[in-house]
């Protein structure tokens, strides 16, 4: 505890000697500059710099370290910088050579990246080589060949459909989920390879894990008592051996692999004979459902190894048998579906081989409003129910087999449309279903966290429980009276300097930087849980403190209260600090299958559909071309309207609803008599023009309309009168809406009116 007079006194010290700086500076215009070395104490100590207000251009200021290059300086203290990306994701960054401007006191940090040769460039940049291309020319190049690709593809000069795609959207790797909750795999995609080694995590695929191998005990631990094999029998639609493993190159067909008793340095697992090692099936009879069986037998025989003998496992480290240590009377494996102890473990799954299609361009009539399913002559190879599709280059990816969209519709109208298929992955679902699971307060729960094990491991939690969460809650505290700090200089300069110049506290010149330094976590998170908490605990104890008010009765801090409010803080942020931070950590594998399939669909003469546009009359607006009221346009054309403003132009929208949320801010062209052209590209829906007097930033506040999944839904944040007639004119539904709303309907087309006179035709499926 810190004496009260002496505290005051250094309060106090501290005050003045701020209060003369401030008068100093406004005076002189100028500003001390502290330059630190950062991370390379060799570097020398930090030096003070009394520098006029105003540009300065960042130098080296002589600090150098063999084997590193100074890259610049921060306003935080930055590890040694390892890799271009982070690189760019520096924050508050101020690049050598460039110029900072100065307009008080500050402290900076050097910035540093490995340089093993001494040439001034960082390793990394030298080992990227960037090179830097000229863009307008590689689009063209692009371009020539997407245009030659399509040529060839239109003449039939190939059949099998694999082209690289351009332009595709980015994948989301929810869609795998399915592929891994259906156990789909594919000829030629390596399996059971540990994708995040660091963390160790498996995917369960063709592996020992905890709900089907030695119960009670564990795979990870059990060892061979006996020389022993563990042999593989191959059935459905597998060709016998047609799994080959193995980290060398060829990989071994696996018929049976060796377990042999542990010799003195050598002590194998069962976990260690497959779980690990990359696996690739080879070849199938066809497309179709797999078993794959496998059990321990004696070594060059195949007697199980577990018949009424219990004498083959052993526990590692122990020489008890392992059918004493695990459940099961000495039967090494769990029938998943049937719950019971057996000889055998049992794989079943689906696998295919690569898709194979008729040809490279597909005669297919798609009508508007039909539920029909595009006809890409699928051959063999993946199902289109492991597959999903983009249209035209570059629109949302949707199940392959699942009924168009209202967009893709409209977009088949064209002839000889692109649409591209991939493949789904039951690797990148696994992945995705981890992420998933880590996040959801329903599937990762407390218990769960309690027992983490792998990449999970006790520092992970001892960084959540003890830095991550107090950094957080002192975090919140220290923003409550940032604001209201009476004195020069910040909250944090001043609780450094007592650490570094009050004995009180412990210390002595340089204390706070040694502390830092020791400090599992970050500099940042050192000071909001050790450096503040501590002064808040000290001041606790001292009500007659001149910053009692401040920092403890506005902030309602006791500390004795701390430990309780920061587990109900684990507790509640679980899922959002741990669970995100384990997200981002599982590594997402490549997809095995990283490649597109694309084709052409030709159309017979399609109908021509009819869009309309209306415009409505506003003050202040004169629609020169084509008119107010509504305006029929020819499906995917673009529509063109002309408009003069009484006074200030207004902001156009358009609400395009492609898949129910897109919405478009519209520019104009002013011409010579004063006209404003505006014109919209390739309208696939009818549109609703609105013209308002202040920027329109996504219409947040317009009411959508839109159908989905057999129902009409709508979104109005203010309260609207919504009617639902049918096709024939009939009222079938009305409502009064604020919020979200579902109206279950028949399939067919309807005619939505809202109470501002909006209308939106909806075809719901």
């Amino acid at each position: 505890m810190i004496r009260t007079s002496k505290k005051n006194c250094l309060w106090a010290m501290t005050a003045t000697f701020g209060l003369l700086s401030a008068l100093n500076i406004g005076s002189l215009r100028a500003a001390d500059v502290k330059w630190h070395p950062g991370v390379q104490a060799r570097a020398g100590a930090p030096r003070t710099e009394i520098v006029t207000n105003g540009m300065h251009q960042l130098s080296s200021n002589g600090y150098v370290v063999n084997g590193y290059v100074l890259l610049g300086w921060s306003d935080q203290r930055k590890r040694v910088v390892m890799s271009q990306a982070a690189e760019n994701n520096l924050s508050s960054f101020y690049r050598l050579g460039s110029s900072l401007d100065i307009q008080g006191n500050r402290t900076l940090y050097a910035v540093w990246a490995l340089d093993k040769n001494g040439n001034g460039i960082p390793d990394y940049q030298e080992e990227a080589k960037p090179v830097r291309l000229d863009t307008e020319y590689v689009n063209k190049l692009l371009s020539d060949l997407e245009a030659k690709r399509r040529a060839e593809e239109a003449s039939g000069s190939r059949r099998n459909l694999r082209a690289a795609a351009v332009s595709l959207p980015k994948w989301n790797i929810k869609d795998d989920i399915a592929a891994n909750k259906e156990n789909v795999f594919f000829v030629g995609c390596t399996y059971n390879e540990d994708t995040t080694s660091t963390h160790e995590i498996l995917e369960p695929l063709i592996a020992f894990y905890g709900n089907n191998s030695f119960p009670g005990s564990g795979s990870h631990i059990i060892t061979a008592a006996r020389d022993m094999e563990l042999v593989f029998n191959y059935g459905g639609v597998l060709e016998d051996s047609c799994l080959v493993g193995g980290k060398r190159r060829p990989q071994k067909a696996i018929l049976r692999i060796p377990f042999p008793k542990p010799v003195s340095g050598d002590t194998l697992v069962a976990k260690d004979l497959f779980s690990r090692d990359p696996m690739t099936f080879t070849r199938i009879k066809e497309d179709g459902e797999a078993v794959l069986k496998m059990y321990f037998v004696k070594k060059g025989t195949d007697t199980l190894a577990n018949a009424n003998d219990t004498s083959f496992f052993k526990r590692i480290g122990n020489s008890v048998p392992a059918s004493q240590g695990f459940r099961g009377q000495g039967k090494p494996f769990i029938n998943e579906e049937t719950g019971e102890y057996t000889d055998t473990l049992t794989f079943r799954f689906l696998i295919y081989n690569r898709p194979e299609f008729a040809a490279t361009t597909i005669r297919s009539r798609v009508s508007y409003g039909d539920t029909m399913r595009l006809n890409y002559g699928h051959l063999r190879g993946t199902p289109l129910k492991y597959m999903m599709r983009s249209l035209d280059g570059g629109w949302n990816w949707h199940p392959a087999d699942s009924p168009l969209t209202d967009v893709e519709r409209d977009l088949l109208q064209d002839d000889s449309v692109r649409v591209c298929l991939r493949q789904l992955d039951k690797a990148v679902g696994w992945a995705a279903y981890q992420k998933e699971t880590f996040v959801d307060p329903k599937r990762y729960t407390m218990e769960q966290f309690n027992k983490l094990q792998g990449m999970n491991s006790a520092q992970d939690k001892i960084e959540y429980e003890s830095i991550e969460i107090p950094y957080l809650y002192f975090k919140r505290l220290y923003k409550q009276i940032e604001s209201t700090w009476p004195y020069v200089g910040s909250i944090k300069d001043t609780i450094i300097a007592r650490f570094d110049d009050d004995p009180g506290f412990g210390g002595g010149p340089g204390t706070y930087a040694s502390m830092v330094a020791s400090y599992l976590g970050t500099e940042d998170e050192f000071f909001y849980t050790q450096g503040f908490r501590y002064v808040l605990m000290n001041i606790e104890l001292d009500p007659t403190h001149d910053l009692y008010n401040l920092l403890i009765r506005n902030t309602h801090y006791v500390d004795a209260q701390v430990d309780d409010i920061l587990d109900e803080e684990v507790v509640k942020n679980l899922n959002t600090v741990f669970g995100k931070k384990m997200a981002d950590r599982v590594a997402v594998p490549d997809w095995c299958r990283d490649e597109t399939y694309c084709f052409y669909v030709k159309r017979d003469a399609p109908p021509v559909h009819q869009r309309s546009v209306f415009i409505p009359t506003v003050e202040g607006v004169t629609v020169v071309s084509p008119g107010v009221g509504y305006s029929s346009i020819p499906s995917q054309k673009n529509f063109t309207f002309r408009v003069k403003y009484t006074g200030e132009p207004m902001t156009v929208t358009a609400k395009r609803l492609i898949d129910g949320r897109t919405v478009e801010v519209l520019t104009g062209t002013l011409n010579a008599d004063g006209e404003y052209e505006y014109v919209i590209r390739r309208v696939m829906q009818d549109l609703t023009l609105e013209f308002t007097k202040t920027v329109a930033n996504t219409l947040v506040d317009q009411p959508s309309v839109w159908a989905n999944s057999g129902a009409v839904r709508i979104h109005a944040l203010k309260e609207t009168t919504v009617r639902i007639y049918s096709a024939s004119g009939v009222l079938v539904k009305q409502a009064t809406v604020q919020g979200d709303k579902t109206v279950p309907l028949s399939a067919g087309l309807y005619l939505v009116v809202l109470s501002d006179g909006t209308t939106q035709k909806v075809l719901v499926q």
